[in-house]
């Protein structure tokens, strides 16, 4: 089946059948997804501020927190907000 003809077939899906199809493409893309794609630095920085904030949960910072010190950060510069 070519893709287009996939695409079409699932164009003729209900929502719930849609759902349902992501669902389990995104648990297929989860389970192969290799680790090793990820630069070992990268790998290294996230278990050192894991194992930081483990340690300390005050070292983290709300989301709303550090969305405002972020939009502080580059208020002068012309950049599109969303709205999120």
């Amino acid at each position: 089946m070519s893709v287009t003809e996939l695409v079409a077939e699932i164009r003729q899906m209900k929502s719930a059948e849609k759902l349902d199809l992501l669902e389990t493409l995104w648990e297929n893309i989860a389970q192969e997804y290799d680790q090793t794609d990820i630069p070992q630095r990268h790998q290294d920085e996230i278990h050192s501020r894991f194992d930081k904030y483990t340690k300390d949960k005050t070292s983290a910072v709300s989301w709303d927190k550090a969305k405002e010190s972020i939009l502080k950060r580059y208020e002068d510069r012309d950049y599109p907000r969303s709205s999120r």
